[in-house]
C-alpha cells in the first residue's frame, strides 16, 4: 500500500517534469534555428536565408494544411494562417532568396502520416502566390496570431508590412550545410500533423526589392520562443 502511495504521488510528478523539459528544449531549439538561418545568411547565403522552405500549403490548393476540417485540433494554430496571393513588391521581398518552395500532398493524411520526416515534398516555383500568411496592418488578430503580433509589433503591424510564413522543412538549403537535420517539435505527433518549426518572415511594401527579414520562429503550435518559456516558467511555477 504504501508502494502504490508513492507511485501515486510520483507519477504526476513524473510527467511534470518532461513537460517541463519539453518547452525548455523547444525554446532553445527555436533560438538556435534563428541563428542557425542567420549564420547561413552571412556564411553560404551571400545575404540569403535559405530556400526550399515548406510552405504550408496543400499542392494545387490555395488551402493551409492546419485548416482541413478534422484535421487538427484548436492547439494547432489552426486559425493562425490563411492563404494568400502577394503583391509585386512583396514576392520581390521572397523570390531574392526564395526560388522554390515544397507543398505537401493534396490528401493530408497521406502527405504526413506517410512522410516519415513530415516535410513538403512536392516542389513549385514560387511566384507570390498560395502564400501562407499571418497577416498585415489591416487584420484583426486573435488568438495566437494576437500573441505573436503583440510581440513582434507592440504599437501594431506597420502599414507596409505583411507577415508570412513558411516551414522549416528536411529539404531547406541549410540542411548539409550548417543543419544537420531540419528538428521536429518534441510536442507534436508528427504523424497527424505539420510537427516542425515554422518561420515567420516581414516581407515589405512599397518598397520594391527590399530583403525579407527573419522576425520569428514558431513551434508547430505557433508560438515564439518567449511563449514557450513563459509556458516553461508557468509548468515550473504551478499553481
Amino acid at each position: 500500500m504504501i508502494l502504490a502511495i508513492v507511485a501515486g504521488l510520483a507519477v504526476p510528478i513524473v510527467g511534470w517534469l518532461r513537460r517541463s523539459a519539453n518547452y525548455a528544449s523547444q525554446a532553445n531549439t527555436q533560438q538556435a534555428i534563428a541563428s542557425n538561418f542567420e549564420f547561413y545568411r552571412s556564411t553560404y547565403g551571400n545575404n540569403n536565408y535559405p530556400g526550399h522552405l515548406d510552405s504550408l500549403v496543400l499542392t494545387g490548393t490555395s488551402n493551409p494544411i492546419y485548416s482541413v476540417s478534422g484535421y487538427c485540433d484548436g492547439g494547432h494554430a489552426a486559425d493562425l494562417y490563411t492563404i494568400d496571393d502577394l503583391d509585386s513588391d512583396e514576392t520581390a521581398c521572397l523570390t531574392k532568396w526564395l526560388g522554390h518552395v515544397f507543398d505537401h500532398t493534396e490528401n493530408p493524411y497521406a502527405g504526413l502520416q506517410g512522410n516519415p520526416g513530415n516535410s513538403a515534398t512536392v516542389e513549385r516555383a514560387f511566384d507570390g502566390t498560395n502564400v501562407a500568411v499571418i497577416g498585415d496592418s489591416t487584420t484583426t488578430f486573435t488568438g495566437e496570431g494576437a500573441l505573436l503580433v503583440n510581440e513582434l509589433y507592440p504599437d501594431g503591424v506597420p502599414a507596409d508590412v505583411k507577415l508570412v510564413a513558411f516551414g522549416i522543412g528536411q529539404y531547406n538549403d541549410a540542411v548539409g550545410k550548417t543543419m544537420h537535420s531540419a528538428p521536429l517539435d518534441s510536442r507534436v505527433d508528427n504523424s497527424k500533423v505539420y510537427g516542425r518549426y515554422i518561420g515567420v518572415f516581414a516581407t515589405y511594401s512599397p518598397r520594391a526589392g527590399r530583403r525579407a527579414q527573419l522576425k520569428a520562429v514558431l513551434n508547430a503550435k505557433g508560438r515564439t520562443s518567449n511563449n514557450a518559456l513563459s509556458e516553461f516558467w508557468q509548468s515550473t511555477n504551478p499553481e
